[in-house]
């Protein structure tokens, strides 16, 4: 469904398609907004995240409520401002970008058990 909602968007940019369950707790801000040379121990290169990549285009987040409580604020971050910072820069980025999510757990009850942010 995510890839038809893109095909039809019109929008000039990719569909990054991402599987939050899978991500590395430890390494799911690197990856969504990546990070600069030097912004943590083995970050021997600058790295463009997902959601720069997605830039014009589509994201799509599977599986979102698997995504950590951190993430999930920086993710509401970027949505509300269009910016977004990666791990170990000064500089905020501009991005533009649909956002597709799927859940496979009951939402609400990720909400009352204080595991899904409500905003």
């Amino acid at each position: 469904m995510a890839r038809h909602v893109h095909a039809m968007s019109g929008r000039r940019g990719t569909l990054v398609d991402v599987n939050c369950g899978a991500l590395p707790r430890d390494m799911v801000e690197s990856l969504l907004f990546g990070h600069r040379r030097g912004a943590f121990t083995g970050a021997v290169e600058s790295v463009t995240g997902l959601i720069a990549c997605a830039n014009e285009g589509t994201l799509f987040l599977d599986e979102l409520t698997s995504l950590p409580l951190e993430g999930q604020a920086k993710l509401l971050r970027v949505l509300e401002n269009g910016e977004l910072k990666a791990l170990g820069s000064t500089v905020n980025t501009s991005v533009d970008f649909r956002l597709v999510a799927a859940v496979q757990d009951d939402i609400l009850e990720r909400l009352e058990s204080h595991q899904f942010r409500r905003d």
